[in-house]
């Protein structure tokens, strides 16, 4: 089923990961392969062996990879990290970041067969120039898509932000030894001479998502020693309302100084929704009333809150522990390896620790984690006013209390492990030191890998402690607890190499994910050393590899085997259910309220667990989980359509506008088409070259006939002013003739047949005057047209 998702190649690397939603991922050092595993169920052994999963595959491009050390995917499936030792220099780490969507939607619905990724180097100025300094765990943030952190062999833990990837958001630098070791690699147990003063993280786990667990890191050192970090929020990040009430509700009963600090992180990293201006720094009294029951919280439930890019100026988040305290840790061992965090309900926290001799430890966390807060100045790198990236120098402050119990110890028989790099690249990793897995189908199990051997890990008092604290809070019981039954191992794979009778023909582990889901069982995907996978799954017998290779022929015989393991799987289910038989000692006492009925009723829980349908009532928690998780995805969906009618409105406004704008261009286009109508007229009416006739009028023509017009101009003056003369005379003389009297005795009077000839002389005259006025206007026109 799973053999078409991994390379077939022995010596080819892989790991394995998978995401929130079901989906399986194998990478190499240059490709990434997906599968579907939501439909897988516990009792399809015989069919999945001709049962293909949907499956895609991703070519990296310029990974620099040598060989995969750490693998890492996002919730959503959006994203992967991937570290390992770089091509150009073995003693170089290489950390890379993969957009396997790139905002396509899921990888599996994508039309391609195969596609091509590019692997972008994250923070390249710190491991490309820092030989020696690797990679301890990249693990993908729980509370974002966008985050994952990194620990490495400096002791310092590293987020990073997926559209930053130059320099982490945050940094904090682990104090937590006295005195730091020499070289980057870490001693081995024969040469530490005080514990104290060698002690460095080798592992974290993001706490449970409820009150301040969300934003704690919890750390494991070499000597088996838990510490939290609190408050660690990622920028950006969105948590619904409810969840800030529980944050003010947790911190009631602290210190004032302790509750300042606190209050003072939350006013800057957690900002109110829009048209609310209320402030976190509130008294106790204040923040009891501001439980999810008061109505001032019901109405930011309809809202989410986005953590804001923070740093308080005097005060910086401490290590917390141990948590189990100093006089309480485990004996003399070997190093911590790996570190796993589980919450079962509301109430019920449980830390489980690996060790590299295979030693198993289980702790119930029995009390509340909150913030821890030492004096100091963080280092920030800022653009403007914002915040960049973010790095504080964490020291260790002992808690009030312990924290942390011990409850269990499991010696898995392991071969012990030998911390060392693994850097050949013609050798498939395997898994040396011991590495947890969470169960994704039940919170009270995780898994156990080695590279020679797998356990299932099951802790049978978690569902017990959570019942009896709900109980008590609910009806005030405080009555002693009743016996808890001790955390169990399930031996899922043993190769010969233990001593051990081998199932799996000695193969080691190379690599391990845990598959299945809330509505499916849980299992676990493991990758041999040959690069063959086996799914390994708890309260059952393994299956051989060749009945994964070899699909039967469908038969009436493999009908009749499938109904025949059908009736033996379900037959006494489908026969309804069957009374339960009495005690056989009739006289023993059956009530709780003695040891001895206690003790009769943990026994009747244990066979009940062994012989009947086992974790109902996990199926029953998840879907209350998902109950209670769905408020919140309604109101991101409330907010994503606020979002969306928000950006509806913007576009009919520039609808709107772009109408208006294309209006006015509209009449700007007319009022242009008129003007280049004007100009076209007085182009058509500017000065332009004479031709030949036009300049021979100009110099010849022109000329003649403006000497002709000013002769024609002396003629008319002079004929004027003879003419006026002849009429003033003759008018002179007809005063004087009618009067009878003459103006002089010595002139003789005009006989009137003169004056008559002297008249038609005039009318002449006046007519060449009139012509010669309609001479010159053609003149004077013709003229203004020349020039």
């Amino acid at each position: 089923m799973f053999a078409q998702l991994v390379a077939t190649a022995g010596r080819t690397s892989q790991l394995l990961s998978c995401d929130d939603h079901g989906r399986l991922y194998a990478a190499t050092t240059d490709t990434i392969r997906c599968a579907d595993t939501r439909n897988l169920s516990t009792d399809c052994q015989r069919d999945q062996k001709a049962k293909r999963i949907p499956t895609k595959e991703l070519h990296l491009e310029k990974s620099g990879l040598n060989t995969l050390t750490g693998l890492a995917i996002s919730r959503d499936g959006s994203y992967a990290a991937l570290a390992g030792t770089s091509t150009l220099d073995a003693d170089c780490t290489t950390l890379l970041f993969v957009d396997l969507t790139e905002g396509n939607g899921p990888l599996l619905k994508q039309s391609a067969s195969s596609d091509k990724r590019k692997a972008y180097p994250v923070h390249p100025d710190l491991f490309c120039h820092r030989p020696g300094l690797g990679v301890l765990q990249v693990t993908w943030h729980p509370g974002s898509d966008l985050h994952f952190a990194v620990l490495a062999t400096d002791n310092c833990w590293r987020l990073y932000h997926a559209d930053k990837l130059a320099e982490p958001e945050q940094t904090f630098e682990l104090q937590t030894s006295t005195k730091r070791p020499f070289g980057m690699h870490f001693m081995d147990d024969n040469d530490i001479d005080d514990v104290d003063s060698c002690r460095h993280a080798v592992g974290f786990a993001f706490g449970p998502a409820y009150g301040w667990e969300r934003f704690t890191v919890l750390f494991v050192c070499s000597d088996s020693s838990l510490l939290s970090l609190c408050p660690v929020a990622p920028f950006h990040a969105t948590i619904s309302s409810a969840a800030v009430a529980q944050l003010l509700h947790a911190i009631r009963d602290e210190p004032e100084a302790a509750q300042s600090t606190t209050h003072a992180w939350l006013d800057q990293a957690l900002s109110k929704p829009a048209g609310r201006a209320t402030s976190f720094s509130a008294s106790p009294a204040q923040a009891d009333s501001q439980q999810p029951a008061s109505p001032s919280v019901s109405a930011l439930k309809q809202s989410m809150i986005r953590v804001q890019p923070h740093a308080l100026d005097s005060h910086v988040p401490a290590l917390c522990g141990p948590l189990q305290g100093s006089d309480n840790l485990p004996g003399d061992g070997d190093l911590a390896t790996s570190i796993l965090a589980t919450r079962y309900g509301d109430t019920c926290s449980a830390v489980v620790i690996g060790r590299g001799s295979g030693q198993v430890e289980t702790y119930v966390v029995a009390g509340d984690l909150t913030p821890t807060w030492a004096q100091g100045s963080p280092a920030c790198h800022t653009e403007g006013r914002h915040y960049v990236a973010i790095l504080s120098e964490v020291h260790i402050v002992p808690p009030a209390k312990n924290l942390c119990m011990l409850r269990d110890i499991l010696d898995l028989h392991l071969p012990p492990h030998t911390q060392h790099w693994e850097s050949s690249s013609h050798t498939p990793a395997t898994v040396h030191k011991l590495q947890l897995h969470p169960d994704l189908s039940a919170p009270d199990r995780c898994y156990a890998v080695q590279s020679h051997g797998a356990h299932a890990i099951t802790l049978p008092w978690l569902p017990v402690l959570c019942h009896r604290f709900n109980s008590a809070v609910a009806n005030g019981d405080e009555d002693d607890m009743p016996e808890l039954l001790p955390a169990a191992a399930e031996v899922l794979w043993q190769s010969s190499q233990t001593g051990t009778v081998s199932t799996l023909q000695g193969q080691s582990v190379m690599s391990a994910a845990p598959v299945g889901g809330t509505m499916a069982a849980g299992a676990l995907l493991v990758l041999d050393s040959a690069s063959q996978p086996h799914c390994l799954w708890p309260n059952r017998a393994p299956m051989a590899p060749e009945d994964v290779d070899s699909p039967p022929s469908r038969s009436a015989q493999y009908d009749e085997d499938v109904r025949r393991a059908s009736n033996a799987l379900f037959g006494a289910v489908l026969q309804g259910p069957k009374p339960l038989a009495p005690p056989t000692d009739p006289e023993a006492p059956t009530g709780t309220g003695n040891p001895e009925g206690q003790k009769l009723l943990t026994d009747w829980i244990g066979h009940l667990r062994q012989t009947h349908v086992e974790f109902t009532h996990l199926a029953h928690h998840d879907l209350m989980h998902i109950l209670q998780e769905l408020p919140r995805l309604a109101a991101e969906q409330e907010q994503k359509c606020e979002e969306l009618a928000a950006k509806l409105m913007n576009l009919q406004g520039g609808q709107q506008k772009t109408e208006e704008r294309l209006e006015r261009a509209t009449q700007l286009n007319t009022n242009i088409k008129e003007r280049l109508k004007i100009l076209g007229n007085l182009h058509w009416r500017l000065l332009h070259a004479l031709n030949a006739a036009e300049e021979v009028f100009r110099d010849k023509e022109l000329p003649e006939m403006e000497e002709q017009a000013k002769s024609m101009r002396k003629q008319i003056k002079a004929m004027q002013a003879r003419a006026a003369e002849s009429i003033r005379q003759a008018d002179q003389e007809n005063v004087q003739a009618q009067n009878g009297s003459s103006a002089s005795p010595s002139r003789a009077c005009v006989p009137p047949q003169q004056l008559g000839k002297m008249r038609r002389i005039l009318e002449v005259q006046e007519e060449g005057i009139i012509k010669c006025k309609q001479k010159l206007a053609l003149l004077l026109s013709a003229m203004t047209i020349t020039e």
